[in-house]
């Protein structure tokens, strides 16, 4: 994961890799304030780009020791439009791409916990007719259906195109 904190307004976002640092951890324990920690893919070992499964249930971990409250999306817009508050340390988990990893990695992991995730999926790859890339594998529009049956997983928009034309 690369950077950590950008701030805009009353956001806070930051990524799994420093929460080791406690960079957060005092810019967010008093105010209202959401704290979005975003990850691409997990894999056994961690990349640029990836987290290792243990380390995203560690985060996890240390965020709910630490009294972060999960939030979700709903009560993240709710926030934004200034309809109402969120907990002190409150917490948006967002997915970005639409990788597998979250639905065989990390989805289980969240729904044993009953966390809330925001999954962020470039729509062409969840076309009826998918073009595969040479890229990591990506959930389908079924697994993406699962996800969000259970309650737990809302869908923002990405692109449909990916970061290519962006």
């Amino acid at each position: 994961m690369l950077g950590c904190i950008f701030s805009i307004g009353s956001l806070l976002a930051t990524r799994p890799s420093c929460l080791k640092q406690n960079r957060i951890r005092g810019a967010i324990a008093s105010g209202h304030r959401v704290a979005v920690v975003f990850f691409h893919h997990i894999q056994e070992k961690p990349g640029p780009y990836t987290v290792s499964l243990k380390e995203f249930r560690e985060t996890l971990d240390s965020l709910q020791r630490a009294g972060y409250v999960f939030i979700t999306l709903d009560q993240f817009l709710a926030f934004v439009e200034g309809r109402s508050d969120v907990p002190p340390g409150a917490v948006l988990l967002a997915a970005d791409d639409g990788y597998e990893s979250t639905y065989s990695l990390a989805f289980p992991v969240l729904k044993a916990r009953r966390i809330s995730l925001v999954v962020f999926p470039i729509t062409k790859w969840l076309a009826p007719v998918r073009r595969e890339e040479p890229h990591l594998p990506k959930f389908s529009p079924e697994q993406l259906r699962l996800m969000v049956a259970s309650g737990l997983v809302a869908v923002g928009s990405h692109t449909h195109e990916g970061h290519s034309t962006v």
